[in-house]
């Protein structure tokens, strides 16, 4: 019976394995694993506070915290700080950003930041969800709310009339979510540049 000839000589180092589909589209060197950031935006009023959770250019949940005036004094001032406090510290222990974006700080450099509202009770309430982001330890970032709105003017625009653009849009109900909304997509699409 006739050999089959070999194509290997012998003593000469063996062809390299031809590797199957699945083990060639695999390799873990190439792979760049990174984990989504989910990004609170917040949009803070006394009355009407907007709560909007984006990740990867995706609406992921929006809520917005109401508080009453009884009286206007300071201490129901301090009393409503208190309620969106509450409020921010159970949004965030049920979906744990990793960052948070607070409208209404413009940063003139050097560590100094002032309040852009001209309403002392705005900047009081900031401070209550200040308290609650440093609290659970969220990294905290504040956005000049005109650079925000220009840019994202074409979302905020249809959006106000009801156009849907990135999934989960369709719960930005109010102004306050619109513009929570912005300022965490804002700061994502900036964050991949």
């Amino acid at each position: 019976m006739a050999q089959k000839a070999s194509s290997v000589t012998p003593g000469a180092p063996l062809p390299p394995k031809q590797a199957s589909a699945p083990e060639a589209m695999y390799n873990p060197v190439s792979w760049s694993l990174s984990k989504p950031q989910m990004i609170l935006g917040i949009d803070p009023g006394t009355a009407h506070t907007g709560c909007v959770f984006v990740c990867e250019k995706r609406i992921i949940a929006a809520a917005t915290i109401k508080t009453t005036p009884k009286t206007g004094d300071f201490e129901d001032l301090m009393a409503r700080g208190k309620i969106v406090r509450t409020e921010i510290e159970s949004v965030i222990a049920a979906i744990r950003p990793d960052v948070a974006v607070i409208e209404g700080y413009k940063d003139y450099g050097g560590g100094y930041k002032r309040a852009v509202s001209k309403r002392y009770y705005t900047a009081s309430t900031i401070s209550f969800i200040v308290q609650a982001l440093d609290g659970a330890g969220i990294e905290t970032h504040f956005q000049y709310a005109d650079t925000v709105k220009s840019a994202m003017k074409a979302y905020l625009d249809a959006w106000e009339v009801k156009q849907h653009l990135i999934e989960g849009d369709a719960m930005l109900k109010n102004e306050h979510l619109r513009d929570a909304g912005a300022h965490a997509l804002y700061y994502e699409l900036e964050q991949r540049r």
